[in-house]
Order: structure tokens, then C-alpha cells, then sequence
């Protein structure tokens, strides 16, 4: 169990909302994909978009963990 002190293994990024989206494709089909809504450490806010087919946790997981250390890094420059 991890007590709410324990700062190991905290994710730099706090998922806020997932909206499940739809667009015409480039071939003319339909593509769905979801705009994830992050808030990072340092307290900014973005969005991004991942397709459906990539909406696992070890991708996404990987993708805002990416994101929000390199958002943080840049605030802090």
C-alpha cells in the first residue's frame, strides 16, 4: 500500500478528462480517437490527441509522461 506521502512512482501528470471523438478519415472513412485533457506538475493544462488504436495504458501512459516533463522543462527555463 502507498501512503499519500509516498512520492515514489508518481506519474509527472494528472489526466483531467478523455473525450471519445470522430473525424472523416483521409481515405473517406470515419477515424475515432480521443483528446485527453492533462494537467502537469507544475500546473499546466494541454491537450492531445491519440488515436483509438493507440489508446492503451503503456502508450498513453508513455506519451503524457513525455509530454508533461517536456511542458515542465520549458517553464522552467
Amino acid at each position: 500500500m502507498v501512503s499519500s506521502n509516498d512520492t515514489s512512482g508518481k506519474k509527472p501528470f494528472k489526466v483531467l478528462w478523455i473525450d471519445q471523438l470522430t473525424r472523416a478519415g483521409d481515405t473517406g472513412g470515419i477515424e475515432h480517437y480521443n483528446r485527453i485533457r492533462f494537467k502537469t506538475q507544475s500546473g499546466l493544462i494541454r491537450s492531445i490527441e491519440v488515436e483509438e488504436a493507440d489508446l492503451t495504458d503503456e502508450k498513453v501512459t508513455t506519451l503524457l509522461t513525455k509530454e508533461a516533463q517536456r511542458l515542465d522543462k520549458v517553464l522552467n527555463l
